[in-house]
């Protein structure tokens, strides 16, 4: 059974998990001080598509992509490597 949430529920959540990810992120970097800056770049990846997965998972929101959408989604992903390149 798929449970509908009121827009008001929904933006609450959103808000308060950038909260927690938001200041988590003083907390994580103080456990991971000792390790190098990709190091945090590919743990705050991990999480975040985590937590899209499990938001696509609860939501039963997941949609095949359509063939027209795929240079987008190359192109996006080829300038992503710039969030790691000044480093």
């Amino acid at each position: 059974m798929r449970m509908k949430l009121n827009s008001n529920v929904k933006g609450i959540f959103f808000m308060l998990l950038s909260a927690l990810m938001f200041g988590s992120y003083g907390v994580f970097s103080k456990l991971a001080e000792n390790y190098g800056i990709f190091f945090y770049t590919y743990l705050r990846s991990f999480i975040i598509a985590g937590i899209l997965l499990v938001i696509g998972l609860l939501t039963h929101d997941f949609r095949k992509i359509a063939r027209k959408d795929y240079k987008w989604f190359i192109i996006m992903t080829s300038f992503t490597i710039f969030t790691i390149v000044p480093v």
